[in-house]
């Protein structure tokens, strides 16, 4: 049987802030941040699809 790899990234922005900081604080302003994150699947190929 033959093995198959799926895989997919996806790019994604998230923002929040961080209210328990003091006010002057750059973290305790909305700020965001960059996320990449790659799914993979993998597997045997199915004989009915050889």
């Amino acid at each position: 049987m033959k093995e198959l790899e799926l895989r997919k990234t996806f790019s994604f922005e998230a923002a929040h802030r961080l209210p328990k900081l003091p006010d002057d604080h750059k973290c305790s302003r909305l700020h965001g941040h960059s996320f990449k994150a790659t799914i993979v699947l993998r597997g045997k190929k199915h004989p009915k699809y050889d």
